[in-house]
């Protein structure tokens, strides 16, 4: 039995769509009528035809109510079909990391795509493979205008795979920046090693970096063709060719010096002496096609350096001696403290030597370990204090009971320990601690009056020298007095608030650096009369805490 004779047998209009409830009724009205318990007192051939009529009635009602549920069936299935289809577009670039691409690829969706009105899955399919093959033309379009924005030449190929969801494009973009990088970086690189090898190269790294960027700038180009990439490798070929030329006229030289470089210190960092400085003027000497100019003043640092560590090791031997024969004259059971001193001074001096060694002292500055006495704490610990001069602070002290309207020599060093080291005269020099420092003077950080204190900067003109005012701070004014005919300093003093009337400004000068100088050279003296020690040696009063 066909669905349109079931219809009609329950009496079902063929043009409605078939619902449940009426079917049941129907079905349940006819089977009231024909129904063979309401006709028991009729004859047996009509009772038959009754039966018949009811047999059919109730494959009539099957047929229908299979087909309609047939039909739910089949509803639901498709049902399910369209949300996994709308799944299916969405994951292209529902959970996309780049908001740009996520809006435009919704743009596309929304534009392109609408699911509602499909009625098969032949028409869902066609919406979806619609939004696919547009999302590939605007992948298309995209990865043109990265290799346009990124100067990849649009020549270079990258195979992209389009059938892909939007973060997966976006790798596949980073891969292709990958790529393009790797291949011109091989092929740069590539040059390099032709003629030098891996070691040998390192006479390029100080130029190496800005010419290849310099090439990579004319490289990174949308519209780049072919012939001109191979005009700026060939020019680059022959560049590269042209230094290393020249590097085979020189390498045996080259390479001498270059031994001698390396077997100084990894650290040592100290003017034209660096060990770093010195490898990058070598480099770049061949680089510059000069080495022949360069490589005396080279060998000469590098035989310095040497004459250096010759003197540093005489120094230790003769402070070793020292401590040797200091500790021998004493004896542990009564004079242990002593002995303490001796091996805490003897491992001061090996790390100061070290220092040394490293660039931080010169050999002028570390000879005064010479004087070192391993006994007289005192002498010891002054020699130190003026060793240690780099980490000096600069005060300006001004002390409370003045009555002068002129303080000369302002200038005073404060040590790492908070210890003040002043010239009191030409025989004295006193190292008083901070309390002691700080209950005759006032004292002031020269940073402090730079960085806080007015700037006055004027000049006044005495002929042969010129006081020029410097800063303001608490009420006195720091003055350099100078040589007018030949520029050096003078002094410095400190005096009142002046009236600036008819005075000049002048130009602006490195004050800390002036006044760091002058400092050094107050002290001088003073060392050099001790290391030669002389009788004014004798006659130094220290003041110690």
């Amino acid at each position: 039995m066909t669905k349109k004779q079931a219809m009609l047998i329950l009496g079902i209009d063929i043009n409605r769509p078939l619902n449940l409830n009426e079917i049941t009724t129907k079905y349940r009205k006819l089977m009231m009528i024909y129904h063979p318990d309401k006709h028991v007192n009729e004859e047996e051939k009509r009772i038959c035809a009754y039966n018949r009529k009811c047999s059919m009635l109730n494959e009539a009602y099957d047929v229908l109510k299979s087909s309609l549920e047939f039909e739910a069936e089949k509803d639901n299935e498709f049902i399910f079909m369209k949300n996994k289809t709308l799944n299916e577009i969405k994951s292209r670039f529902e959970n996309c990391s780049d908001s740009i691409l996520k809006s435009n690829a919704e743009s596309i969706f929304r534009s392109n795509v609408s699911l509602d009105d499909c009625k098969d899955v032949i028409e869902l399919d066609e919406q979806a493979n619609k939004f696919y093959s547009t999302l590939k033309i605007y992948y298309r379009n995209y990865e043109i205008s990265f290799k346009r924005q990124n100067g990849i030449p649009k020549k270079f190929e990258f195979a992209l795979r389009y059938d892909c969801n939007t973060d997966e494009f976006i790798t596949q973009l980073e891969e292709l920046q990958k790529a393009y990088d790797q291949y011109i970086n091989n092929k740069l690189n590539g040059i390099i090693y032709t003629y030098f090898n891996a070691g040998d190269s390192i006479i390029l790294s100080s130029y190496l970096d800005n010419m290849m960027d310099g090439i990579k700038s004319l490289l990174y180009n949308y519209n780049l063709f072919d012939y001109e990439e191979n005009k700026l490798f060939d020019d680059f070929r022959e560049f590269i060719k042209s230094k290393y030329d020249y590097y085979t006229t020189v390498s045996l030289e080259y390479g001498r010096i270059k031994k001698y470089i390396d077997k100084l210190p990894g650290n040592y960092e100290d003017g034209r002496c660096a060990k770093s400085k010195l490898l990058t003027k070598l480099n770049d000497s061949v680089f510059k096609e000069n080495f022949d100019t360069v490589k005396d003043e080279v060998t000469a640092s590098v035989f310095e350096f040497e004459d250096r560590e010759k003197a540093l090791q005489k120094l230790h031997r003769l402070l070793v001696s020292k401590s040797s024969l200091m500790a021998i004259s004493l004896k542990i059971s009564k004079d242990k403290s002593k002995l303490d001193y001796v091996y805490r001074m003897m491992s001061k001096c090996s790390s100061l030597l070290k220092m040394a060694s490293e660039g931080k002292y010169s050999i002028q500055e570390i000879s005064i370990l010479e004087n070192i006495t391993f006994s007289d704490e005192t002498t010891d610990k002054m020699l130190l204090t003026m060793l240690d001069n780099k980490l000096f602070n600069i005060y300006v002290r001004i002390p409370n009971d003045t009555t002068e309207e002129v303080l000369y020599d302002p200038f005073v060093l404060r040590n790492k320990d908070g210890e003040f080291l002043s010239i009191e005269d030409e025989n004295n020099i006193t190292l008083e601690s901070s309390e002691e420092a700080r209950e005759k003077n006032q004292m002031f950080s020269l940073n402090d009056i730079i960085n806080y204190g007015s700037p006055i900067f004027r000049n006044f003109n005495n002929g042969e020298t010129s006081d020029i005012t410097l800063y303001q701070y608490n009420g006195y004014e720091l003055v350099c007095n100078y040589n007018t005919e030949n520029g050096s300093v003078n002094e410095f003093y400190l005096r009142g608030i002046t009236d600036y009337r008819g005075l000049e400004y002048c130009n602006k000068f490195d004050i800390r650096g002036i006044v760091g100088e002058k400092v050094k050279n107050m002290f001088r003296p003073y060392t050099s009369k001790i290391q030669k020690k002389s009788k004014t040696e004798k006659t130094l009063k220290i003041n110690s805490i």
